[in-house]
């Protein structure tokens, strides 16, 4: 069975996208629909696949916190943040990290979507942290990195991966079509346009 993760990644490549200036994506309103688009379809096939609906929505939770932050910085912000239009919250700042303390051992998939988002840049109530070696948030991607299913994607195998053919923004395929090629296609495209290695201390430390 695909992994969380695999679902969620095409909203992780728009956030990158949209962090690196993508010309096709500088209209937060379009970014913002499309991105609902997204998750509708990753909640969905997750559930095909045979997640649990806890599991899923904690996931995309995650998912939507850290798009927020993205789409904030953005001239032009919709005022209707995806957190209050999908999960009638306006305190995903604080509420994400509640959700990643409760997290148990059954929920490592689950996990690894907190940690992404962690290590792609998200500060909620920790905003003013803005260092990448001290205070809590890099405290929490070291602890929670030890726990992840999967060791996190290494910065070496970067260039490899990008020479995977495939559209970073694509729509996402059928749960039972993500063959290895179209995750590695996914995962290529975050990576690519990542500008600072932000992984590199918690997986060579």
């Amino acid at each position: 069975m695909p992994r969380l993760f695999d679902f969620y990644a095409p909203l992780f490549s728009l956030g990158l996208a949209l962090q690196a200036q993508d010309a096709a994506m500088r209209e937060p309103g379009q970014a913002s629909r499309l991105a609902r688009e997204q998750l509708m379809r990753a909640r969905m096939q997750a559930l095909d696949a045979g997640h649990s609906l806890a599991q899923v929505e904690s996931a995309a939770f995650a998912v939507v916190a850290w798009l927020d932050e993205v789409l904030a910085r953005l001239p032009g912000a919709p005022a209707d943040t995806l957190q209050l239009v999908l999960f009638n919250s306006t305190t995903a700042g604080t509420e994400f990290f509640h959700h990643l303390a409760v997290l148990g051992p059954h929920d490592a998939e689950v996990r690894e979507v907190y940690w992404y988002a962690l290590a792609l840049g998200f500060h909620g109530q920790y905003h003013f942290e803005r260092g990448q070696g001290a205070g809590v948030l890099a405290r929490l991607k070291a602890l929670h990195a030890a726990q992840l299913p999967l060791a996190p994607i290494r910065p070496s195998a970067w260039g490899a991966w990008a020479s995977v053919p495939g559209p970073p923004l694509a729509a996402a395929p059928r749960a039972h079509d993500l063959q290895p090629w179209r995750i590695a296609a996914l995962a290529a495209a975050m990576v690519a346009l990542a500008l600072a290695c932000v992984v590199l201390p918690f997986v060579e430390g």
